[in-house]
């Protein structure tokens, strides 16, 4: 180029550096720095908002009722997840070549989520307190109806975030859910200590009811014609693997929910509800935490779905700088672990500090889970989602019972670390191909993709 400026590269000799500025401008045009910041912000308001929800529950009710709700929004939280049989994974990595099928795509969710939430929480209702001595006010009508009712609103308020990630829409996530953490935050501090115990329920649930209808219809209305309008209305090909991407991804979620459904409830039954209550302030902390990977993961699953050869890449930049994020949040969560615990009072930092260390501990070997759970639904694996989740459940619960009876909430905190720890391991050497920089080889996992990628 005879030495000149056309052959020299950005932050060469003789060039000046980009500014901060501007590599912070190109990253947000890119998708997925730009999805992923977004939900990354969701996660760290509505995480110190939540921190200031539970701080108040604990200062307003007892542990009984703390650990009581929480049980009870746990088994909320995680049938709900269950009625989406694998949708969040299935909708970000559909929706964004799925064409003219995207709003009937859309409306099976709903309508599948809708009938399964409520048949799940009928059968909870049914069965829970027959199983557990510490949920027989599931008996009685009003609580009963409460409870399904909850598990209904949360399946539909949870599956919005993935349709809006799926539709590309993902800045909107954090509005929504702020909006919903600060409104739940007015109604904990109005009624925890009522409505008969459960008004912490009550506060978690209202807010997320009255969300769907708004979103619903803008989802609807605006953004699905807008998806059509930029990616075309040509009916998409391959979306019949839609179905069996769910069926498989749905076994996943099944066993991924079981840990969190039973963790607290196997505390409480096995340690009793004041004990439940301090094993689920920590837990609420780290899973706070896990929210970043979760976020940063859906953001991998819908641009890797996009862009499949630049999955490897993509899957090592977004694990080093999440990791390197996380570590720094962890450390700095193991040293101020009894000042955080203070905020919900002296009995949460007495009685929950070691067991909150080894959640933040966990919570690193959670990252390198969560994302290659998240990549190998951009690649269209379900089959490695089902064998990471099967292997957590076969490990935590198990280790959380035969160590909770005689170490409380450390037991099951340290049952749930190891378990991290050790598929952790089979997560790298599932992802092996990608941090090498390399596709697996074959071609089924991409078939979606290809054919997809030929509508015009």
């Amino acid at each position: 180029m005879n030495g000149g400026s056309l052959g020299r590269r950005p932050g060469a000799r003789g060039a000046p550096a980009p500014s901060v500025g501007r590599e912070l401008r190109r990253g947000l045009r890119t998708p997925l720095y730009r999805d992923a910041l977004a939900l990354l912000l969701n996660s760290g308001v509505t995480s110190l908002i939540g921190v200031a929800y539970w701080t108040l529950a604990a200062r307003l009710t007892s542990p009984e009722v703390v650990g009581l709700n929480a049980a009870l929004i746990s088994a909320m939280m995680a049938l709900a997840t269950l009625s989406h049989l694998g949708l969040e994974g299935a909708l970000g990595g559909f929706l964004p070549r799925a064409g003219a099928a995207t709003g009937g795509l859309v409306k099976r969710a709903y309508a599948l989520a809708t009938a399964l939430a409520l048949a799940f929480a009928t059968a909870f209702v049914v069965a829970a307190p027959r199983l557990s001595g510490q949920l027989r006010d599931l008996q009685r009508p009003g609580v009963a109806a409460l409870f399904v009712a909850a598990v209904l609103a949360w399946s539909l308020f949870a599956l919005q975030d993935s349709v809006l990630t799926g539709l590309g829409r993902a800045v909107w996530v954090p509005l929504e859910n702020i909006l919903y953490s600060a409104v739940k935050l007015v109604l904990v501090l109005a009624l925890a200590a009522s409505l008969g115990g459960y008004g912490i329920l009550v506060s978690w649930i209202v807010p997320a009811a009255l969300a769907v209808v708004p979103v619903s219809l803008a989802v609807f209305q605006i953004f699905i014609p807008a998806h059509l309008e930029a990616y075309g209305t040509e009916p998409a090909r391959g979306t019949h693997l839609f179905r069996r991407y769910v069926a498989s991804d749905g076994l996943g979620m099944l066993l991924a929910q079981m840990n969190s459904v039973l963790l607290p409830i196997l505390v409480m039954e096995q340690a009793g509800a004041e004990t439940a209550g301090h094993f689920y302030i920590p837990w609420m902390l780290a899973q706070s935490l896990d929210l970043v990977a979760v976020n940063v993961g859906m953001s991998l699953t819908v641009q890797g779905a996009h862009t499949q050869d630049q999955l490897p890449s993509m899957f090592r930049r977004v694990l080093l700088r999440t990791l390197a994020l996380m570590g720094l949040l962890v450390a700095g969560g193991i040293v101020a672990a009894p000042l955080v615990l203070t905020l919900f009072g002296a009995g949460y930092a007495t009685a929950s500090v070691e067991a909150f260390r080894l959640l933040l501990l966990g919570s690193l070997f959670r990252v390198v889970i969560t994302l290659a759970i998240c990549a190998a639904r951009a690649e269209r694996r379900p089959s490695r989602v089902v064998a990471l989740h099967a292997a957590l459940t076969m490990l935590v619960l198990p280790l959380a019972w035969r160590l909770t009876p005689g170490l409380g909430a450390t037991g099951a905190a340290l049952a749930w670390t190891i378990g991290q720890a050790a598929v952790a391991v089979l997560a790298v050497l599932l992802v092996r191909h990608l941090l090498r920089g390399r596709r697996p080889p074959g071609r089924a996992p991409f078939v979606l993709v290809d054919e997809l990628s030929e509508v015009s």
